[in-house]
């Protein structure tokens, strides 16, 4: 049984910098990571739009190979894709066969839409992996019936998305539980987790627990956990984790060069990390943005949760709604 890290630095990590890496930076770091021994890197969105050359951003494969030499690599590469923000008429086949690996990331609403998709992208050869977004906005009925139409689809894995950082050790066991009923075997299972509630790796050490030997299984991970405020479970902490204790045999020293060379100018501009304003988000189960738009707007962290409980209380949870944030904000200015 497998156990493996997929690095999304350059596709989770462009959040924080407009997905604009720097083209020479963008080779730097993927010859870091294929050197650091991480068994799955993702380079980007395939994503409708003009993007520059310097993006992690791209229209078609072919993109990709333009600006990254990705010749003798051992890793394997992903790209991922939002079907609500991409027409699938632009996927071609990938001749070189290096980038073997698409994801999916969707809503319950695109759910047909993502299937669709996916199926023309597995007709062209490519590995698909389905990541239903927001986990915790399912109910148990839903993702079960959710978890049947995937299984039935037969991709070549599935995540547990905590799109809110809002789970808790409790919840996550009883998602994970009912991915391993439902999706067979042959399904690897992956874990993609934030840093609201700064459990992510008290998360990632349950899902190994309960999987380790028993399942393949992929550990989605960032460079110093870059990625959108307040970030990502780091890739250097899952990796020497691994090493103490799985047998895994990533070089760390690498790893860390890596972020000392190529992620910390990146964090001096923006400071992912946990922050109090967005565990409230997630204990909460409120979008993150809200969180976002308030702390941004000046709210003082007591403001923030003042904000947060009064849209709790409307039916836009899950969901950011600017015009709500703003008559919130201008009621408790007014206040």
């Amino acid at each position: 049984m497998k156990l493996e890290i997929l690095d999304c630095t350059l596709r989770d990590g462009g959040y924080v910098n407009d997905f604009l890496f720097g083209e020479n930076l963008k080779i730097d770091l993927l010859k870091n990571l294929n050197d650091s021994k991480i068994e799955i890197i993702e380079l980007g969105f395939l994503k409708n739009g003009n993007h520059e050359r310097d993006s992690t951003l791209y229209n078609k494969i072919n993109d990709v190979y333009k600006y990254i030499n990705i010749q003798n690599l051992d890793s394997k590469l992903s790209l991922m894709i939002r079907p609500d923000w991409y027409d699938i008429n632009l996927l071609e086949k990938d001749i070189s066969n290096s980038i073997g690996i698409l994801r999916f990331a969707f809503h319950l609403k695109d759910l047909e839409l993502t299937l669709h998709q996916a199926e023309i992208s597995r007709s062209l050869g490519y590995e698909i992996y389905l990541n239903p977004v927001n986990i915790t906005s399912y109910s148990d009925l839903d993702l079960v019936r959710l978890l049947k139409k995937i299984d039935s689809f037969k991709p070549e894995g599935a995540s547990v998305v905590d799109t809110f950082g809002s789970l808790l050790p409790n919840k996550f066991k009883n998602i994970i539980n009912l991915f391993d009923k439902y999706l067979s075997k042959d399904i690897k299972l992956g874990i993609h987790l934030h840093e609201n509630l700064s459990l992510s790796m008290g998360l990632a050490s349950i899902f190994l627990e309960k999987f380790y030997g028993k399942r393949n299984i992929i550990i989605d991970s960032s460079l110093n956990g870059m990625g959108r405020i307040p970030g990502n479970l780091p890739t250097e902490l899952i990796s020497s984790f691994l090493n103490k204790e799985y047998y895994k045999n990533y070089d760390l020293q690498k790893i860390l060069y890596g972020i000392d060379r190529y992620i910390i100018d990146f964090k001096k501009h923006n400071n992912w990390g946990y922050l109090p304003a967005y565990s409230k988000s997630a204990i909460e189960f409120v979008h993150r943005s809200y969180a976002e738009y308030f702390y941004n707007n000046g709210l003082k962290l007591d403001e923030v949760f003042v904000a947060i409980e009064k849209i709790k209380s409307t039916n836009f949870l899950n969901e950011f709604n600017e015009e709500l944030a703003f008559k919130v904000l201008n009621s408790l200015h007014n206040e």
